[in-house]
């Protein structure tokens, strides 16, 4: 069976088509989700969130407020409301006696990672190098610590929000304090033990990030009001929906306009892509109808050759044909096929035959190159 590498290169070009559409819809759904969870949670103010602890009258139908049974991991008492919200404040740690400090000590955070990657050149499949990064190391710390108001107010004790988890936040902005590559010395038998095995290293890039103390964060999760009257922001946990949990620096307006623009982008990218696939799917399937149904008149050829043929062998050859009379493959036997639609009468029925044993889609008129749908007797004067 004779294979189309122009109907192979399109079936791979679809499949890579399908694989960037479902990751662009997978983009575009977890946009979504989190454009109507930042449109949904209640936008409050750190300094009035005394005024929560009453119950609301007729909490959303998708957030189940008030779940008896639910436990949450609270320090003391049981918890008495649940809330999903949007709260913007300073970062600020419970112990200060704790904060954590970044290498080079300049630095104070409550969140500290650090990321150690190996850069190396790898040899693929095609025999190309090509740049590769793997992780080696990765330290995550997080010392206890919470979100307070941005209005300094030294007449009442501020109110302080603790983020429980926030490492596990889904989205985790923090800010990179430390971007440093260590490039690997050069040896001749490191470079020639690495030619052999196809890994080249070039170096160690290490990479150090930090939720910076007293630094303005938004946070999108589930207020959990304490019977004893402490606060904490956690991963939603009680709702039927799967709600985000977002650290972000950006506040509320730019976090939100964000994901609209993502959203925006993934859209027009999923009506590109997919309109890229219609047409694949179109040349493709337009493409193998040729391949099978390609010569509908594929019998009365083979009887038109094989009676040329026959009448050639009765009759004998002859040789004192003109050179513009003589078939202009074999450049023996008169013209006898008439090759459609351009019209070239430039082939005799056994160099005919021949052609026809290629795939339907190379069967091309040796004069013109153009694709060859039909043929017919010719009568050559």
């Amino acid at each position: 069976m004779e294979i189309d590498f122009e109907l192979v290169l399109e079936g791979i070009s679809l499949g890579l088509d399908v694989v960037i559409l479902g990751f662009l819809y997978k983009s575009y759904e977890s946009c979504a989700a989190y454009i109507q969870a930042l449109k949904e949670a209640e936008q409050v103010e750190i300094s009035e969130l005394g005024q929560l602890a009453a119950p609301k009258s007729q909490p959303r139908s998708w957030l189940q407020f008030w779940k008896k049974n639910k436990s949450a991991p609270t320090t003391s008492g049981t918890p008495s409301d649940y809330r999903y919200v949007c709260l913007r404040g300073i970062v600020e740690p419970l112990d200060k006696s704790r904060l954590l400090k970044s290498t080079d000590n300049k630095s104070t955070g409550v969140i500290h990672k650090i990321i150690t990657k190996e850069v190396a050149t790898v040899r693929n499949g095609t025999r190309l190098w090509v740049d590769e990064e793997r992780i080696v190391k990765n330290i995550q710390h997080e010392i206890p610590w919470g979100l307070k108001s941005q209005e300094t107010s030294n007449a009442t004790k501020q109110t302080l929000v603790q983020v429980i988890e926030g490492i596990t936040a889904d989205r985790l902005d923090m800010a990179v304090v430390r971007d440093e590559f260590t490039p690997a010395a050069f040896t001749l038998s490191g470079w020639l033990g690495g030619w052999v095995s196809g890994v080249q290293l070039k170096g160690i890039n290490e990479i150090e990030e930090m939720v910076i103390d007293g630094s303005l964060m938004t946070a999108v999760g589930e207020l959990v009001i304490n019977s004893d009257g402490t606060m904490q922001l956690r991963s939603p946990s009680n709702s039927d929906q799967a709600l985000p949990f977002i650290l972000s620096t950006l506040p509320y307006s730019a976090l939100l306009s964000t994901y609209e623009t993502l959203i925006s982008v993934c859209k027009w990218s999923l009506f590109f892509f997919g309109g890229v696939g219609m047409v694949l799917s179109s040349l493709m399937i337009r493409k193998w109808f040729k391949i099978r149904y390609g010569r509908r008149h594929a019998r009365e050829e083979d009887d038109i050759l094989r009676d040329l043929c026959e009448s050639r062998r009765s009759t004998g050859e002859n040789d004192d044909l003109p050179d513009w009379q003589r078939c202009v493959i074999c450049l023996v036997r008169n013209r006898e096929v008439i090759v459609l639609p351009c019209g070239h009468v430039c082939l005799c029925a056994d160099c005919m035959v021949l052609i026809n044993r290629q795939n339907i889609l190379q069967r091309n008129c040796p004069m013109c190159r153009q694709r060859i749908e039909q043929i017919a007797r010719a009568f050559v004067p």
